[in-house]
């Protein structure tokens, strides 16, 4: 069986530089959206724009020692659970479609989904194997349920 994290490898490696990319182009596509008629797509493209320089802001001065005037707008979800990020692009992603504005912003909506979707397998696919769980879970997480007080826990024992 392959190891699943080896495979996210270059998930991770290039993590921010996707990002930062996607969310730019995501910005790009709210600027076309804002050119189209109707004023509810006028209001997806200016959310879509804030989406997207969001992510530039959150994702960018990791690579990009220009972009260091943003870096406070990243310190904010530095130290938090990698959830509360996907949680955050997931809803900016979502917010422009109830706009009912299909056409002119589809493909900032794919932009937007696609920065969702890398933070979301990096979530997702990063899992320690099952012994280093059971000994991250303490004392209790033996397989008969409780491990003895005085029974200190190995990965080698029954």
């Amino acid at each position: 069986m392959a190891d699943p994290s080896a495979a996210l490898y270059w998930l991770e490696t290039w993590n921010a530089q996707i990002s930062t990319v996607v969310g730019a182009f995501a910005s790009l596509c709210g600027v076309f959206a804002l050119f189209a008629a109707g004023v509810s797509c006028k209001l997806a493209g200016l959310l879509q724009i804030a989406t997207g320089l969001l992510v530039v802001a959150i994702e960018g001065p990791n690579f990009l020692p220009q972009l260091a005037l943003a870096a406070p707008i990243g310190a904010m979800l530095e130290g938090k659970p990698s959830w509360i990020k996907v949680a955050l692009y997931a809803g900016l992603t979502i917010i422009p479609a109830f706009a009912g504005c299909f056409k002119a912003f589809i493909l900032g909506f794919i932009a937007s989904a696609l920065v969702t979707a890398v933070h979301g397998l990096l979530l997702f696919g990063r899992r320690p194997p099952p012994d280093e769980m059971r000994f991250q879970g303490g004392p209790q997480g033996g397989p008969g349920g409780q491990q003895g007080a005085d029974q200190a826990y190995s990965p080698t024992s029954p």
